[in-house]
């Protein structure tokens, strides 16, 4: 949604004018065939369009996407750098490639030359609001959509510099007259790295930008491995195999106890490195699409996406539905106990904790600070006047999917633990290479009446022997001598 201030300075009117504008535009998207707007920008619009929630909606993405993108700085110096770079790099340059081709000192002037040219221009109504806005009006004409949506940082531009020099090195053109005669192309490929590549028919469908409303980042991951896959494309048939070779091995390995026991080993540097670079959304993409591996629905991503992640995260935390799956630490393999609420004052503050969790993004547990679910539940708890002692309780989750347990029973099998919920009643270990099966009631009579035979000793004719009734079976005949 275009916010009033942007209608009134575009079009040099006052509030309630820009506002009656406002209206007459949500009421135009609301009008749109679902075919061409799509299931999930039709739901967003329909928030939109409720009676008084235009302003709060307005209100929450726009915090949302301030506080977990826009100026939130873990977000702009821990992600958005080497993600950038790493895609860069795997469409045949970047500012690293640069250093070791000898190109580094012409990065700076390539950079002039693309900000001068307007290649990082952003798009009129998100540059009014501060980059926290999606710009809409832009992006559905067709002609602003050739702009960004955000400003990049400078170590951002640097990358796609390198990546933008690299092609014109092999055009065998200067970069100045590759940006001249070539502006489209070198639009659509700072496009593709910084955004989404508008010549996609997929990534811009109306069923992709649904799928990323119902489970988010849907359409940056499917992003990340079209990427990847047109990087590897360019390599030869014999790397290809090698890789993919590589990468369902790999997949594997994970996946056993060895594999388990290394990941939770270095569970700490794999999380940072996860954090950082882009693989991760490759990673659970082969978990949720390869058969036999960890289909958990928190692999698809986010349910409920932007803007309504709240939803079933609220309903979660009030034991109304199950989404969310339980939490395994990484390093030890024990699952970590969920608070939930005694008391209705309890159920507030984790409510209020889960939505506060939407609006902003912190790697703190990550990065060995207090953790951010901690953190809200603490500021949840004050805004409600509770206490973790009296209005909550710590609960061990029963629900572990298939792939939790095994992986929590590979770690402390490998910690020389052995996991109490993977532990049968009563269970005995046996000596090796022994077994002792329990003797059933019918099993334990008929061991008693041999015994008594064998006792006498005597040795009976053909004639006198009659069947014995088997364990389960009814009676077919009756020892001899027990009558």
């Amino acid at each position: 949604m275009i916010p009033n201030k942007v209608v009134q300075k575009a079009l040099d009117m006052s509030a309630s004018d820009a506002r009656t504008v406002q209206d007459a535009i949500n009421r135009a998207y609301l009008q749109v065939p679902l075919t061409i707007r799509g299931m999930g920008d039709k739901a967003v619009d329909f928030a939109y369009g409720l009676p008084g929630s235009s302003a709060v909606m307005g209100r929450y993405l726009r915090v949302q996407g301030a506080a977990r993108y826009a100026f939130n700085p873990f977000f702009a110096y821990l992600r958005l750098i080497p993600k950038t770079e790493i895609l860069t790099e795997s469409e045949g340059g970047g500012f690293l490639r640069s250093i070791f081709t000898g190109r580094s000192g012409q990065i700076a002037d390539v950079r002039g030359l693309l900000r001068s040219n307007g290649m990082f221009e952003e798009r009129a109504a998100t540059l009014a609001t501060g980059g926290s806005e999606t710009g809409e009006a832009a992006e559905y004409s067709g002609q602003g959509a050739k702009n960004l949506a955000k400003k990049l940082l400078p170590m951002q531009e640097r990358s796609i510099a390198g990546l933008v020099d690299a092609q014109a090195q092999k055009m065998g053109m200067t970069t100045e007259n590759y940006i001249k005669t070539y502006p489209e192309q070198v639009r659509d490929t700072i496009q593709s790295i910084a955004s989404y590549d508008r010549r996609s028919g997929f990534l811009n469908s109306p069923l992709a930008r649904t799928l990323n409303v119902a489970i988010f980042p849907f359409r940056f991951d499917a992003k990340v491995a079209t990427i990847m896959a047109k990087g590897l494309a360019r390599t030869d048939l014999l790397t290809q195999v090698a890789v993919i070779n590589g990468l369902m091995k790999a997949q594997s390995w994970l996946t056993s106890p060895e594999g388990q026991a290394w990941y939770s080993q270095n569970a700490d540097a794999i999380a940072v490195f996860e954090y950082i670079t882009p693989l991760m959304s490759i990673y659970d993409a082969m978990q949720s699409l390869l058969p036999g591996q960890n289909h958990d629905l928190e692999n698809f991503g986010d349910l409920g996406g932007l803007p309504f992640g709240f939803i079933p995260q609220i309903l979660d935390s009030v034991g109304l539905t199950h989404f969310q799956q339980p939490t395994v630490d990484a390093s030890t393999g024990t699952t970590i106990p969920d608070y939930v609420p005694v008391t209705t004052r309890g159920a507030a503050a984790l409510a209020i904790t889960d939505f506060l969790g939407t609006l902003f993004s912190y790697p703190g547990a990550t990065l060995g600070l207090p953790g951010k679910t901690s953190i809200d539940r603490n500021v949840g708890l004050s805004l409600v006047g509770g206490s973790k002692t009296t209005d909550l309780k710590l609960e061990p989750p029963t629900n572990l999917s298939a792939s939790q347990q095994s992986y929590e029973k590979n770690v402390q099998a490998s910690q020389g633990k052995t996991p109490a919920a993977n532990t049968p009643p009563n269970y005995q270990a046996q000596p090796s290479g022994t077994m002792n099966i329990p003797p059933t009631s019918n099993e334990e009579d008929l061991t008693s009446a041999l015994k008594a035979k064998a006792a006498k000793a005597t040795k009976l004719k053909k004639a006198q022997f009659t069947p014995y009734a088997l364990p389960g079976q009814t009676t077919l005949g009756v020892i001899p001598g027990a009558q």
